[in-house]
């Protein structure tokens, strides 16, 4: 039997560009973690996109994708940003507890040129969906 989650990952490269956003709080999802493995195959079925193309995380993507392991669907709360196309839809699950989804939290600042250890998970309270 599928089953259908709501994830609160950090990154997923992929996005596409959008408008007619509206933002809900975080707190209005109930959220799962650990429910997909880092580096676990998804293919994407939907994204949201993002209303801007801003460094500066502020707000999460909204993205469905189905495990290529369980086949189970997810809801996926991503920060990442990247082309998805129908024939180019795999992508790797990125957990929001790796380094790569810390870089990719803190693409502002590392662009101005910050250590590493000193970055940490932002706090995001909303997410943007068509």
């Amino acid at each position: 039997m599928r089953k259908i989650y709501w994830v609160i990952p950090a990154a997923i490269f992929f996005m596409s560009s959008c408008s007619n956003f509206t933002f809900k709080d975080i707190d209005e999802f109930e959220i799962s973690e650990g429910l997909l493995e880092d580096n676990e195959k998804v293919k994407v079925i939907y994204n949201s996109g993002a209303p801007d193309d801003k460094l500066e995380v502020t707000y999460y993507r909204h993205l469905i994708v189905v495990s290529q392991e369980s086949y189970d669907t997810f809801n996926l709360l991503s920060t990442g940003d990247a082309i998805v196309t129908k024939t180019d839809n795999i992508r790797y699950y990125i957990d929001n507890n790796s380094s790569v989804n810390l870089i990719l939290q803190n693409l502002d600042k590392i662009q101005n040129g910050v250590n590493i250890n000193d970055l940490s998970n932002k706090d995001i309270k909303k997410c943007g969906r068509k």
